[in-house]
């Protein structure tokens, strides 16, 4: 499979979008740290 390709069926492939980033992407923030980030703004929000 070519570099910066996607595949998306069985043995077919096309080029990746530029506009577009992947779904997992390695430098992605750690999900805890997101879920963390959101629990920090529901407790901000129900706190005003």
């Amino acid at each position: 499979m070519p570099d910066n390709s996607i595949a998306y069926g069985v043995n077919q492939f096309k080029m990746k979008d530029a506009n577009y980033d992947f779904v997992y992407n390695p430098t992605m923030i750690n999900a805890e740290k997101i879920i963390e980030a959101n629990n920090k703004l529901i407790t901000k929000f129900k706190n005003k």
